[in-house]
């Protein structure tokens, strides 16, 4: 929906204290649809978001919520960010993760298990958070479908197929004859 897209770029969870704070975003970023256009013209209308056009600082025109209080104090905004608060938490830790990762040369030691990254993969989906070019090679595969396409490709390095394999089994690789049927016995095609 238009309210959780909206919001989810402008408003992120402090992990160490679970503080909701607001953020601004680009207003080109944000305005991907006509729907969120509207909303964000309806709402800064309201005075709920704060539309900053482009300066000789700013290069382009930013949005904000309007108040921090908005984050504590509206009800509907209040509940939405309560029920995403674990996912904003992850969002933010694999940002800096990231980042920290790349600041490092893009060291294996700086990656998370494999058992994290399916964590954020769910918290991806059900936040619809897409993640930025740093993020994704930070993650590694993640989408089953171009998991399997890189397997079908000969250059894959061993290396990567040993982790595709990982991946799949953390996620549940539904190819026929790949893992475990319901009652335990390999299902195996001969």
């Amino acid at each position: 929906n238009t309210f959780g897209q909206v919001f989810m770029e402008l408003v992120e969870v402090d992990p160490e204290r679970g503080i909701p704070t607001r953020k601004h975003s680009s207003l080109i970023h944000l305005n991907r649809s006509s729907a969120a256009r509207t909303f964000i013209e309806q709402f800064a209308k309201a005075r709920l978001l704060v539309c900053d056009n482009p300066t000789k600082d700013k290069k382009e025109a930013v949005v904000e919520v309007a108040h921090e209080a908005l984050l504590t104090h509206w009800p509907r905004l209040k509940s939405w960010i309560e029920e995403r608060f674990d996912d904003f938490r992850l969002r933010r830790q694999l940002q800096h993760a990231a980042l920290d990762w790349e600041t490092h040369g893009c060291a294996d030691a700086y990656l998370w298990s494999g058992e994290r990254v399916i964590e954020a993969r769910g918290m991806l989906e059900r936040i619809g958070y897409q993640p930025i070019d740093v993020e994704q090679r930070f993650l590694g595969p993640i989408d089953p479908a171009r998991m399997l396409e890189e397997l079908t490709d000969p250059a894959t390095s061993h290396g990567r197929r040993v982790l595709i394999g990982v991946r799949l089994a953390l996620i549940g690789d539904l190819r026929r004859g790949v893992g475990l049927r319901e009652d335990g016995v390999p299902d195996t095609v001969w």
